[in-house]
């Protein structure tokens, strides 16, 4: 018997299971920090916020020292 591997594991298949719009968030102040459930820092983090609650959307958006912006592929 052999082990699944993870779908988390493969970047092909989460790239197939996410749908975006995707923004990148950043932290202001160069230290990681946690918000919404989610762990973000000063190198950025890519996130589809079609898999957010309005909850979350809000928490991150509304944080002092998170940057948001549009994630296009120049982000990348």
């Amino acid at each position: 018997m052999t082990a699944k591997t993870p779908k988390n594991q493969n970047p092909e298949s989460q790239e197939n299971e996410t749908t975006g719009p995707f923004v990148l968030v950043t932290t202001t102040h160069g230290q990681a920090r946690r918000r919404a459930g989610m762990r973000f820092g000063p190198e950025g983090t890519r996130v589809d916020i079609s898999t957010l609650s309005e909850a979350q959307k809000a928490a991150i958006q509304n944080d002092p020292l998170l940057k948001v912006k549009e994630f296009t592929q120049q982000n990348f």
